[in-house]
């Protein structure tokens, strides 16, 4: 947003012209994953009485496809946030396993957590912002409150200040608000310090064209001091090609427009040929009857099929001719499935991703064997992904401990457990596992070290706790 851009400068931050650039491939990158690109989906052609017809194509809409993909792969409600304490555990997300209540459970932080990153694959950017709700300041400090997680999934909001060969230690976040139905500008700094951040929170009244700076709503902290890092981004972990020293993201896509527009305009002609390919019959006036000078056909007669020709039919015996024309399926299909293949690649699936001839289903473990491509990027997305997350667990459990005054330990081992369940046949791994307690070589505790993703002091205390427990099929 422009708007924010100017208000940044005009406060003495430098924002350059490259950075500034930037966002216009953000917004074409949005453009693509809202599905519609002007430039590509919109065409003209010269028609049969010489006029020039703007058409629209048809979309397959891969973009969001991708985006939503590489979300599903990277972070759902299956994946796992533990924390070896049991009261911060509890404090940030009730139970080990559902993981549905506390901190996370307040904010709805599995579908809201999905959805940015979505959108972060899509703009190449996005970022969790913890702030502390219903907070007093104190001496600068803030006292009491409870944590709340912002999504912030919208990389055109997202104005990096300072940044360390891509890691943003600065940043600007914007919104628009509307208060008391007037358009609002919300823009809120975290600024470092030598001990932390200093946040900055500013209103600007945004009915005019250029912004003008109000005062803050009632029960926002205007500005306050903390000793920890409350914001964390999101974005691909991928080599930015288009603006080397970006601390932006670069799309997961940003590289593929060309192979987004191939299947769009595969599928376009797809279409069209079923469009164009309609059967017709095409008849002779004299079987056709008349009344008031037009032909009178059956109001059950799809009048779309028929054709008059007058008396002037390639045979002047013949009463009516049909016209079947060639769809061109297979030719059509072989062409949409190339462009996915190419596009699949290029984003980091393999060719196998995505099938628009196959109509036989895939055993997760055959995914895994036959698209080694597809689980090395994952594993190369997931760095990032991890990172972020024990960042922001982090700061939540300073939080609850340093803020709000629960008895929680910031510096407890924090462990994400990822949903593998698209790569491994979980049924046959589980019934391995067992068969090796059975034996002996495996205890029952490590079992619930796996697939409950407890600890290891937790997961011995629960089996000594219950010597009663049955695992399926085990004595």
């Amino acid at each position: 947003m422009d708007a924010i851009l100017q208000i940044l400068r005009d406060e003495g931050y430098s924002v350059s012209n490259e950075l500034a650039s930037y966002y216009s491939y953000v917004d074409l990158w949005k453009k693509w994953w809202e599905g519609y690109v002007p430039s590509v989906h919109d065409y003209s052609q010269v028609i049969l009485d010489g006029s020039i017809r703007t058409f629209k194509r048809y979309r397959m809409n891969m973009a969001k496809k991708v985006s939503e993909d590489w979300a599903n792969l990277l972070l759902t409600n299956k994946t796992l946030i533990n924390v070896d304490d049991e009261v911060s555990q509890q404090y940030l997300a009730g139970d080990a396993v559902e993981q549905n209540e506390g901190v996370l459970g307040d904010n709805h932080f599995w579908e809201n957590a999905n959805l940015l990153v979505e959108n972060a694959y899509a703009a190449g950017t996005g970022a969790f912002v913890l702030r502390v709700k219903d907070a007093q300041l104190k001496s600068s400090t803030l006292i009491g409150g409870k944590v709340k997680i912002t999504y912030i999934d919208d990389a055109a909001m997202i104005y990096p200040l300072s940044w360390d060969k891509g890691e943003i230690t600065e940043c600007a976040f914007g919104s628009v608000k509307y208060l008391n139905g007037k358009r609002h500008l919300y823009l809120e700094k975290h600024l470092l310090t030598a001990t932390g951040y200093k946040v900055v929170n500013e209103y600007y009244n945004y009915e005019q064209e250029k912004p003008v700076k109000v005062a803050v709503p009632e029960g926002l902290i205007e500005e306050f001091q903390i000793d920890c890092k409350l914001f964390y981004v999101v974005k691909p972990n991928l080599a930015n090609n288009i603006y080397k020293n970006s601390p932006l993201g670069l799309s997961v896509y940003a590289n593929s427009l060309d192979q987004l527009a191939a299947c769009d305009i595969a599928y376009d002609n797809f279409v069209y040929d079923f469009v164009l390919g309609r059967k017709r019959v095409f008849m002779n006036q004299d079987i056709i009857s008349m009344k008031d000078g037009k032909p009178n056909l059956s109001e059950t007669m799809e009048t779309r099929l028929f054709y008059s020709m007058g008396q002037k039919m390639p045979n002047e015996n013949q009463l009516f001719q049909e016209y079947n024309p060639a769809l061109r399926i297979t030719e059509n299909k072989e062409g949409i499935q190339t462009a996915l293949d190419i596009l699949s690649a290029n984003v980091g699936f393999g060719q196998s991703r995505y099938s628009f001839n196959d109509r036989t289903m895939t055993t997760a473990t055959q995914s895994k064997l036959s698209n080694k491509d597809l689980t090395e990027s994952v594993a190369k997305q997931r760095v990032m992904i991890e990172e972020v997350l024990k960042g922001l667990v982090k700061s939540i459990l300073w939080l609850g401990r340093n803020i709000i005054g629960e008895k929680v330990n910031e510096e407890a081992k924090v462990t994400i457990t990822f949903d593998d369940s698209m790569f491994q046949d979980i049924d046959a791994e589980k019934a391995q596992f067992l068969q090796e307690i059975r034996d002996g070589i495996r205890q029952k505790w490590e079992y619930r070290v796996k697939y409950f993703g407890e600890d290891e002091e937790t997961a011995k205390g629960m089996v000594q706790q219950d010597e009663e427990i049955k695992f399926p099929g085990a004595e």
